[in-house]
């Protein structure tokens, strides 16, 4: 009984941290599924976060070069264009805490589509005169390597915090098995 007592009233700093952290997630969140609305919204900030790194990289990160307007109409309009894809192949809808492969071909899809249409607009914007929209190749493919790695990662993170949160700490017991069997059995000469 003492033993058991001195067990769940341990004083590492570390493990009651953590512990604390585990109770707020449980408590928070519990069993339930995070909406995919906010999984939508999650996708979308990660991506125009990835389209302003990808800007970024394409200039070298020399950001005297990039004209703002130009780079916030193309935010918007590459936003627009994968926030549609993103609903069009829902890749916001399976459960986080269970994603695998088919969420992350449903984000490779919805990515390459995306990517496909943002040059395809700016191939026929390009042709026109007076267009105000150009989305530079080269940005949207870099882009959508960053977005769909990005994405496919925070969900694996978020697969494992959930995992890590809801796992439960059970400390082994020694147990003694007796086998009546061998007890049983007359002993044999060797």
């Amino acid at each position: 009984m003492f033993f058991e007592f001195k067990e769940c009233f341990r004083l590492d700093p570390g493990s009651i941290m953590a512990d604390n952290l585990k109770n707020y997630i449980n408590r928070k969140f519990g069993t339930h599924i995070l909406s995919k609305w906010i999984v939508l919204g999650f996708d979308i900030v990660i991506t125009i976060f990835t389209y302003g790194l990808a800007y970024i990289l394409r200039f070298n990160f020399n950001i005297e070069i990039i004209s703002f307007s130009d780079f916030v109409n193309n935010t918007l309009a590459t936003t627009a264009i994968f926030a549609l894809c993103f609903l069009i192949f829902k890749s916001y809808d399976g459960i986080i805490r269970h994603s695998g492969i088919a969420d992350a071909k449903r984000l490779i899809k919805a990515g390459i589509t995306a990517t496909i249409i943002c040059i395809s607009i700016s191939l026929i914007n390009r042709n026109l005169e007076g267009a105000f929209l150009i989305l530079p190749a080269s940005i949207a493919i870099i882009h959508v390597v960053l977005n769909i790695s990005l994405l496919a990662f925070s969900r694996y993170v978020i697969k494992v915090l959930f995992y890590q949160s809801t796992k439960h700490n059970v400390s082994p017991t020694s147990v003694i098995i007796l086998s009546l069997i061998h007890i049983s059995e007359p002993t044999r000469p060797y």
